[in-house]
């Protein structure tokens, strides 16, 4: 945010314009600490204090008796992009992505390129919090359009042949059907042996009588 005093601009986007190396960049183990306090040199003005913000992403500078006017601030010597505050006394750098916890030369120049302080800042390692509770379960979304049709799959192996099925109930009795043709006539048996005598057969009724004889 941007804010006035007599006129004048109090914040400022800081200037990213290359400087030349003025000294070397170390790297060492990540100190322990989140903030370090640096004492204050001869000149007026002076760094208090520089430490991570809690996103990691910016570095956060408490100055103290620096002048109303842009600045340019290098990390490692890398000038970053970021916003000078005049009447808090602070500066919001911008990190290089992935910078890794080690020490690090910070320098601070005019916007006309006069050097302000430089001082040796040693960056922690970002700890993530712990992980907060499950949120509720949103709404269910809206039904996806069908997909397209995918290709036929391999044919399966056969499987194991299922068990006998239960006997089905008798089926009603069909309609007669239609009477078969003559069949051919068989051949003449050999003759059977000659049958037991019969019976006495009954007397025979008396004949009629006979006509008398010729004289």
């Amino acid at each position: 945010m941007t804010t006035s005093t007599t006129g004048r601009s109090t914040s400022h986007p800081l200037t990213t314009q290359p400087r030349p190396a003025t000294s070397r960049r170390l790297l060492y183990p990540a100190a322990a600490l989140a903030m370090l306090a640096f004492a204050a040199p001869a000149q007026a003005q002076h760094i208090v204090n520089a430490s991570r913000d809690c996103t990691c992403t910016n570095l956060v500078v408490n100055l103290a008796k620096f002048p109303d006017d842009r600045m340019i601030v290098q990390f490692g010597n890398v000038s970053v992009p970021g916003r000078y505050d005049f009447a808090a006394q602070k500066i919001v750098a911008v990190l290089p992505p992935g910078t890794p916890a080690g020490t690090y030369l910070l320098s601070i120049f005019g916007g006309n390129g006069d050097s302000y302080c430089s001082v040796e800042v040693d960056l922690p390692c970002c700890q993530a919090g712990t992980a907060g509770p499950a949120g509720p379960a949103g709404a269910t979304g809206p039904t996806g359009p069908t997909g397209a049709r995918g290709p036929t799959g391999a044919s399966g192996t056969n499987g194991l042949a299922g068990a006998t099925g239960a006997t089905g109930a008798a089926g009603t009795n069909g309609p007669p059907g239609i009477p078969g043709t003559n069949g051919i006539a068989g051949a003449i048996g050999p003759i059977g042996p000659k049958g037991a005598a019969g019976a006495i057969g009954l007397s025979g009724t008396n004949g009629v009588a006979g006509r008398d004889g010729l004289p």
